[in-house]
């Protein structure tokens, strides 16, 4: 059985010189099976989590926030906070990305405030957010809070000349899905079966696993 500060280290295995020349696939092929390790382990390994996403540079940082993400605890939520605002403009995007989804994946009343907070700020400087931040992404997130409140903000964001036609439909999903959830989900149910319908199988699944389709998102 493998003990808590083995995965810790096993996770640690590419923060060196060495690592640092590997590309994300080769690392990422060794370590997603230590997060799905340390996912298990859940809150038992959070304090070294934690102590991991104060190095943004590091391989360790990127895929300890992979864990957080599935872990979803709430005593997770001031340290991704402070990670967000600590690399904000920073270069480490990827790492943002991943901060991004785990934060706002936990339904917490301080997730909801910092989520109000940043799109406030979208809307009045939205040139800062050209690197970690997804406004579809940020924006759909909401559903998970549920909290209705921030309906008149994400309608002045639909409003924004800057939207592409993409972050446009994702935003007006998230407000009709914030505004009547039984509506929503009857609407997400019947896209599911259309989709069941119209894919054999045995086709490749059309959300990029490489599986077929009855061996992924078919159930």
């Amino acid at each position: 059985m493998v003990n808590v500060l083995e995965l810790i280290n096993e996770l640690e295995q590419f923060d060196n010189k060495h690592g640092y020349r590997m590309s994300y696939e080769q690392v990422s092929h060794q370590l997603f099976p230590i997060v799905e390790l340390i996912v298990k382990k859940g809150e038992e390994l959070l304090p070294y989590l934690h102590e991991l996403i104060k190095y943004e540079e590091t391989w360790s940082c990127l895929f300890a926030l992979m864990a957080l993400k599935d872990i979803k605890n709430p005593q997770s939520v001031p340290y991704l906070i402070d990670f967000l605002k600590r690399t904000n403009d920073s270069d480490y995007y990827k790492s943002g990305e991943e901060a991004m989804f785990a934060l706002t994946e936990i339904k917490d009343e301080r997730v909801y405030s910092y989520m109000v907070f940043i799109l406030e700020d979208y809307t009045n400087n939205p040139e800062k957010y050209n690197e970690w931040f997804s406004i579809d992404a940020w924006c759909f997130d909401f559903t998970e809070q549920g909290n209705k409140e921030v309906l008149p903000l994400l309608k002045r964001v639909l409003d924004m000349p800057n939207l592409t036609d993409d972050e446009q439909i994702e935003i007006k999903d998230t407000i009709e899905a914030l505004e009547d959830p039984e509506k929503w989900q009857r609407k997400i149910e019947t896209d599911i079966q259309i989709l069941k319908k119209k894919i054999g199988r045995n086709e490749p699944c059309p959300f990029g696993s490489g599986k077929k389709y009855k061996k992924c998102c078919l159930n």
